[in-house]
């Protein structure tokens, strides 16, 4: 009997190699500072300073690794854990278009096919537009639910991968006086079927595969030429605001360290004489000023990076009924594990959301039904997410 033949235009992508432990080490590294040296680097994780240069350098270099820059946000910037159910051809479109809003860092499909996952920055207590006139006005959306974050226990740039001990991670983490007002701006919440301060990491950000590519099926709304804010575009959705805050005054940053932080957008590696060079700044003051940006919490850094490369190739999201005094014992214990990156408390019947990267179906399988038992949770509902479209720096 012949047997059937695969059509390479159609097959999955195998995925990305996994990186040795070496490699992974050094990444894990670089998520307890960003901005770490090749030297204490070595030291910590006794390693050749050269070959840790190297090594960074090659997985910079080729993309594999990214390290930005996370300005913070205040704490009057909430955000919605969106859950979009698409109808069958609509999918590519509706994405590409909710990806070209600055207002949703996270997006993410389902491994169905027809549930989109994304996170939404808005005003708390506020009736967001894009919930409440866009989408349900959009001929592709089949539906929409909305849960409003009301706590985070930990998000995408508290993730780290578990290739560290304790010591050689405490070591690695520099002293900081985080303002209890602001978080990361980019980082975090996760999608609802999406990622994840704690101690465990979403995501991430780490951070999933790229978007996606391949034409829409229909037009799809260009945020510079577009019709604008608040009106509907050929595929049914707004390009959404220009902006949102930003670095300024609003988060505490005067001018100088406004532009220290601009010209970290695209690395957060980025040397201080090159960021003194680009903003016409002393060095002293750019080194000084970025000291005290990190010693407050007013500057973090996140690792971007493929999770499937350091051999996570389970990307899931978990939500869960947990009765009201059981929340924050199950969020905080959520947070602490391993695969968590991200743990959000929300509104809803589902009201604690778990964002997971594990190495297979198996260990998904334990973490639901050992390390999930004895905890109260009354309900559990799981998404395994097919791609991560949107995350912060892919």
């Amino acid at each position: 009997m012949p047997q059937p033949v695969s059509d390479p235009a159609t097959s999955p992508a195998p995925p990305p190699p996994v990186l040795g432990l070496r490699d992974q080490r050094l990444i894990a590294a670089l998520q307890c500072d960003g901005r770490l040296s090749a030297e204490r680097a070595a030291e910590v994780l006794g390693e050749n300073p050269r070959t840790v240069h190297r090594r960074w350098q090659a997985l910079i270099g080729d993309g594999t690794v990214k390290v930005i820059a996370q300005p913070v946000r205040p704490a009057s910037v909430g955000a919605l854990l969106l859950r979009i159910k698409v109808l069958k051809g609509k999918l590519d479109a509706l994405t590409a278009a909710l990806a070209a809003r600055p207002d949703i860092p996270f997006i993410d499909l389902s491994a169905s096919g027809d549930e989109i996952s994304a996170v939404s920055f808005t005003e708390p207590g506020s009736r967001d537009h894009l919930v409440f006139r866009q989408l349900p006005a959009t001929p592709a959306v089949a539906s929409v639910s909305a849960a409003t974050v009301l706590h985070v226990f930990s998000e995408a740039s508290d993730w780290r991968h578990n290739v560290l001990t304790p010591t050689e991670r405490a070591a690695l983490t520099p002293t900081r006086r985080p303002s209890e007002s602001v978080r990361p701006a980019a980082s975090g919440p996760g999608p609802a079927s999406g990622p994840g301060p704690g101690p465990a990491p979403g995501p991430g950000p780490a951070s999933g595969p790229g978007p996606v590519s391949g034409p829409a099926s229909e037009p799809v709304p260009d945020p510079a030429s577009g019709p604008g804010p608040g009106l509907v575009s050929n595929s049914g959705l707004a390009s959404g605001p220009a902006s949102r805050p930003g670095p300024g005054p609003a988060f505490g940053l005067d001018p100088i360290d406004a532009d220290i932080l601009a010209a970290l957008s695209d690395d957060a590696r980025t040397p201080a004489a090159a960021i003194a060079a680009r903003t016409g700044h002393p060095a002293s003051t750019v080194r000084r000023r970025l000291a005290r940006l990190m010693a407050d919490g007013r500057l973090s850094t996140q690792v971007a990076v493929d999770p499937r490369r350091l051999g996570l190739f389970i990307d899931a999201n978990v939500m869960l009924q947990v009765p009201p005094d059981h929340l924050d014992t199950v969020g905080r214990t959520l947070a602490r594990h391993p695969a968590v990156h991200g743990a959000f408390a929300t509104s809803g019947t589902a009201n604690l959301h778990a964002a997971v990267w594990l190495p297979d179906l198996a260990a998904l399988y334990r973490l639901i039904t050992e390390d999930l038992t004895g905890l109260g949770i009354a309900g559990v509902e799981t998404v395994i997410v097919g791609h991560a479209v949107k995350r912060p720096g892919r």
